[in-house]
């Protein structure tokens, strides 16, 4: 029984064997066979092509690829050409905007290098130099400013825009075409008036040549159609000043022209070597109305400052202090005597205030 059991066993794995190996063979053969089909039909779609079809497939193919590259080429030129033209616009405008930052243009340079950072940020040190124009610009601005300033207090405290006519002035008067009427030494008489022909007498003291022409021609024009009136001043009467405190020589001048403090303070010999030049004090105006004005005439002679050089008007009492004077109190005090107890009385009667020549508007100033 033993060895029917055995044979059994070995039929079985036999049979086994033989069925996975026809199995095997029948998938081998039927892939292959597919492969060759597959094979022999991908030929067959190659044959149906001639060989000058396929020829010239081949530099159709070719021609499209060089095409392809050529184009690529041309735009790597362009991009190339672009950025060269763009490096030395920037090269450019940088070394303009150096220029004009060189020449102190500095409104100019800034400008430039904000076209400069717009186009490219990160160009060179473009950034330090936009802040270092912008910087400058500011303090350029600052400056004109200050200087427009000084111009504007120079031009409207010391120097008078037109002058007025005084007492004891000589001035010349003609009209054209009418060589009767020209007059070469019309007299500013006490009265402060003058006396034309035609005319008769016109209001002159404290009037400037213009307005005198204006009423002049006015009442011309009763007797002559257009008059062309001219006027100048032949010799400047003078108006007397007085000087008094620390200058070398005391007493009553009379300046011609439009003189300052300064010129006229000059004519007394300048200042002793005691005098309170920071507090200069002019005595100005009549019985009804007078004020008295501090000047700083120190900045006038140490930096050029002409904004207190004020122009001396007729009648001024010009005081140079040996101490600082803050009232009018302090003022009666230091002068002293007959004029010192009238500044007393004139300031407890009127209240006399002390004023900055910047705070007052003068007339013809």
């Amino acid at each position: 029984m033993m060895w029917k059991k055995g044979f059994l066993k070995r039929g079985a794995k036999g049979i086994l064997f033989i069925f996975c190996f026809q199995v095997l063979q029948a998938g081998c053969t039927t892939f292959p066979s597919k492969i060759a089909k597959t094979i022999s039909s991908k030929g067959q779609r190659r044959s149906s092509f001639s060989k000058d079809e396929m020829r010239v497939l081949h530099v159709m193919e070719r021609e499209k690829k060089e095409e392809e590259k050529r184009r690529r080429e041309e735009e790597k030129r362009k991009k190339d050409a672009k950025k060269r033209e763009e490096t030395a616009r920037l090269e450019t405008l940088y070394q303009e905007g150096n220029v004009a930052f060189k020449a102190q243009a500095y409104d100019r340079a800034f400008d430039i290098f904000m076209e400069v950072f717009t186009m490219n940020p990160n160009y060179r040190d473009i950034q330090k130099q936009l802040v270092k124009a912008h910087k400058a610009k500011e303090k350029g601005r600052k400056t004109a400013a200050t200087k427009k300033e000084g111009t504007r207090r120079e031009t409207s405290v010391s120097q008078p825009k037109e002058y007025t006519v005084n007492l004891g002035d000589i001035m010349d008067i003609s009209v054209w075409e009418w060589p009767d009427l020209r007059m070469s030494d019309v007299y500013v008489r006490p009265d402060g008036k003058i006396s034309f022909p035609l005319v008769g007498d016109v209001d002159a003291v404290e009037r400037t040549l213009t307005e005198i022409d204006k009423e002049i021609t006015e009442r011309l024009t009763e007797f002559i159609k257009s008059p062309e009136v001219s006027i100048s001043i032949k010799r400047f009467g003078g108006k007397k000043v007085i000087i008094m405190g620390e200058v070398s020589g005391p007493g009553v001048y009379a300046p011609t022209g439009q003189s300052t403090l300064l010129e006229v303070i000059a004519l007394a010999g300048g200042f002793t070597p005691a005098a309170v030049t920071t507090n200069v004090v002019v005595i100005r105006g009549d019985q009804q109305r007078s004020e008295a004005i501090v000047c700083d005439l120190r900045r006038a002679i140490k930096n050029g400052d002409l904004s207190e050089n004020i122009v001396a008007e007729r009648n001024d009492i010009i005081y140079v202090p040996r101490r600082f004077i803050a009232s009018a109190s302090d003022l009666a005090s230091e002068i002293g005597g007959p004029l010192g107890t009238l500044l007393s009385l004139s300031a407890v009667a009127k209240d006399y205030k002390f004023h900055r020549p910047r705070d007052i508007d003068w007339p013809g100033h």
